[in-house]
């Protein structure tokens, strides 16, 4: 029994340190330390050809109003900031709403972005500074895969965001 409480008591020391060394850790060394949370969550049902589309907007500042042109292939966001710095967006577009190469445009000027994409979804991270109101754009340029072959498809269903064509 004196060895099992010897080796209990070295027990809880290491789990003292163990813990003490979890709590005291500075988290900011394993990730980008200027990171900032996001905030807001927002998501926006967006109708075209009596299909419904989820575009979800996460960004640490608020959003007014939204506004998509399926003829211009562009969603619009606005928002307004309260950070001079570090004013960080992430909008998910579902791939069957807007696909291609996109332009993003913070108060008509082209900005930098990231994006991160899959089969179903493209991700935009954006990171901009100043603080009051704008206006973000994201338009989507046709990107040709191949040459023909769905023109008259499209022609047939009425848009390129129909369904059936987007499964083509």
């Amino acid at each position: 029994e004196k060895e099992f409480s010897s080796v209990w008591a070295r027990l809880k020391v290491i789990l003292f340190f163990i813990f003490a060394l979890l709590v005291t850790t500075n988290l900011a060394a394993f990730g980008d330390e200027d990171r900032r949370d996001l905030g807001f969550m927002t998501k926006y049902m967006i109708t075209v050809d009596e299909q419904n589309y989820e575009v979800i907007f996460s960004s640490n500042f608020s959003i007014s109003s939204h506004t998509f042109s399926a003829s211009d292939r562009m969603l619009q966001f606005n928002i307004e900031t309260s950070l001079e710095s570090k004013n960080i967006g992430e909008i998910i577009i579902p791939r069957t709403l807007m696909d291609g190469e996109f332009t993003v445009l913070l108060d008509g000027k082209e900005i930098t972005y990231h994006l991160s994409d899959s089969t179903k979804v493209s991700v935009i991270s954006v990171i901009f500074d100043g603080k009051g109101k704008h206006t973000i754009d994201i338009i989507a340029k046709d990107v040709e895969h191949n040459s023909g072959g769905c023109l008259i498809a499209t022609a047939a269903f009425g848009s390129e965001l129909s369904p059936q064509i987007q499964f083509l």
